[in-house]
């Protein structure tokens, strides 16, 4: 195979990829994944679509490798297949924000009907001595105790000593 065989294998896969993405209600169909597993019906139910069409998206999205599903006695429950599905979708979504004005307007317009705080940025977040960003993922227990450092979550007014509950060298 020549390389320009081998460049056009490679970006018909990423095509294909990108085509299941390429459907609205299958990147609300992850969003609501990058929450947790759903079933069917409550995935159905959340995106205002009926059974048999989320069933078809769900579909899509499994033949791509972009979730998996996992049988639950007569259900069938759905998850992300891995987080490089959430950080797609992610950057997909920003991108969409940074560069539709259409989506930043939606976007504005509801905050000020829902009077939603303005959002913060991580320089904001780093500025507040009480507020501070750390991830950790047990599973990944590595020597001597210490944590792979991994998913983001935000801890607001906590006061605790993280040196003196996880050995971490800082």
């Amino acid at each position: 195979m020549n390389s320009r065989d081998l460049k056009n294998n490679i970006y018909n896969e990423i095509s294909r990829i990108a085509k299941a993405l390429s459907n609205a209600n299958r990147l609300e169909i992850i969003d609501l994944l990058a929450n947790g597993e759903k079933c069917v019906e409550d995935i159905a139910l959340q995106t205002g679509i009926s059974m048999a069409n989320a069933s078809q998206h769900l579909q899509t999205l499994k033949k791509e490798r972009l979730v998996v599903a996992k049988k639950k006695g007569i259900q069938v429950c759905y998850s992300l297949a891995s987080s490089h599905v959430y950080h797609a979708w992610s950057g997909i979504r920003d991108l969409s924000l940074a560069t539709s004005p259409y989506v930043q307007d939606i976007l504005n317009d509801n905050r000020k009907t829902h009077k939603y705080d303005t959002p913060r940025t991580w320089d904001d977040v780093k500025k507040e001595r009480m507020s501070f960003y750390w991830t950790f993922d047990p599973k990944m227990n590595l020597k001597k105790g210490k944590y792979l450092m991994r998913s983001l979550f935000l801890l607001t007014n906590c006061r605790i000593d993280l040196k003196k509950y996880l050995k971490i060298n800082w």
